[in-house]
């Protein structure tokens, strides 16, 4: 696999804080608009945008002149910042930023899922409206292949993490119990589901859902027993609320300053928990100067994140390791035979573990998914750190034999040999 045509520029919530990076973040009916802008004459263009990141992927023959320039331009931004705000990265290191991206390295809450959806839906995007064409395709299968066997492999995964999750942690720790609390939800999405389901796991017993569709609303409540609204019910059901999570595509804001104070008036100043995770923000900030509201957004959920990175750190640490054998051997070493080796190593290491867990798993059904995880990560991790040392020597020993002709291939013959490969 070839990756010295692919670059990328992108900006983050580690590159730039939230009102910057909505500068640059598009709807989902806009996306289309502005990959023609980006397209380059010979080449390919994927753009990435989540509530978090906003990346421009190129497959170019030759490297994409002044992009930053038109993204200032179409975000109307006529100068620079203080600070770099942008991200870039070119062959190898953007192939391995994307594994990162895609397998949860890279996010606020790291080990996250919902990113792998999202960087899917936006390379499928590309293909189908033809902004992408097939020397994308090797790129786009690989990284999706090596970001699986990260979250597998590491365990970094494991659990349920997302930046809903980290909303719900905020809220628990100012509520003793979610049992007597009502929840607002405006918006239908994955993420309002997914926080729908943090909500009724915590023991919430009253959800709302608001949203412009009702149709959209009513397929989400009925997920929950919950009950739905279109937007026109918002301010009836904010005066209900205790907690509101918004997450829609709107450009702009939709809760204010102005249409909350009268709404808290009509509520006694009954205190009322905010959680904005949208991007644009659906809730502008001025809303924090009414007393007895409280906000938050991704800023305050990224703070929360770095506070609770330390039982992460072992596993991000060994995701890089192992990132960066997996990405170095599929971008160099992916069609010759001692890339096809260390494949087929790994894949009857992988299905012999397989065939193990499903044993152990039968004979202790009583396993929760909590566990199984946990078992799972730890085997793959004995079996990655026995295969370090044998793939390490194939590698040194393969780089000898091609000095000496005459024995050529005689080490991986032996490797082959000695793993019955």
């Amino acid at each position: 696999m070839k990756t010295d045509h692919l670059y990328l520029i992108g900006i983050n919530h580690e590159t730039a804080p939230l009102d910057v990076r909505e500068k640059y973040a598009y709807s989902e009916m806009s996306i289309q608009d502005h990959l023609h802008h980006f397209r380059p004459e010979e080449g390919s263009v994927v753009i990435i945008n989540t509530c978090n990141r906003t990346e421009w992927i190129f497959h170019a023959s030759k490297k994409p002149e002044s992009v930053e320039k038109l993204l200032n331009e179409l975000a109307e931004i006529s100068s620079d910042y203080d600070t770099p705000v942008f991200y870039y990265n070119e062959g190898l290191e953007a192939y391995q930023h994307m594994c990162r991206v895609v397998s949860g390295m890279n996010s606020l809450v790291p080990g996250e899922t919902q990113i792998t959806g999202q960087w899917k839906k936006s390379f499928e995007r590309s293909f189908e409206h033809k902004f992408a064409d097939n020397s994308l395709q090797e790129i786009y299968q690989q990284v999706l292949r090596v970001s699986k066997r990260l979250r597998t492999e590491t365990g970094l995964g494991s659990g349920r993490v997302s930046v809903s999750s980290a909303a719900i942690q905020v809220v628990a720790d100012i509520f003793e119990t979610f049992i007597d609390k009502n929840v607002l939800l405006v918006g239908a999405g994955e993420m309002c589901e997914l926080a729908a389901e943090h909500f009724v796991d915590s023991g919430v017993q009253s959800i709302s859902v608001v949203n412009r569709s009702l149709e959209n609303a009513q397929k989400l409540a009925d997920k929950f027993s919950a009950k739905a609204y279109q937007l026109d019910d918002l301010k009836i059901e904010l005066i209900k609320a205790d907690i509101v999570l918004s997450s829609t595509g709107s450009p702009t804001p939709i809760i204010d300053k102005k249409m909350l104070s009268s709404i808290m008036v009509k509520r006694k100043f009954r205190p009322i928990i905010l959680i904005d995770i949208a991007v644009p923000r659906d809730i502008n900030e001025d809303v924090s100067n009414i007393s007895d509201v409280y906000l938050y957004n991704l800023d305050h959920l990224e703070k929360l994140a770095e506070q609770n990175m330390d039982s992460r750190k072992e596993k991000l640490k060994y995701s890089e390791e192992l990132l960066q054998r997996y990405t170095k051997d599929s971008a160099s070493q992916g069609s010759s035979e001692i890339g096809t080796v260390i494949g087929s190593l790994q894949k009857r290491t992988r299905e012999l573990q397989d065939q193990e867990l499903e044993k152990l798993f039968r004979k202790f059904p009583d396993f929760s998914e909590q566990h199984k995880d946990a078992i799972r990560a730890s085997l793959h991790s004995v079996s990655n750190r026995m295969l370090h040392d044998p793939i390490l020597s194939l590698r040194k020993g393969n780089k000898k034999d091609n000095k000496q002709r005459d024995s050529q291939n005689s080490f991986v013959d032996l490797f082959k040999d000695f793993f019955n490969l």
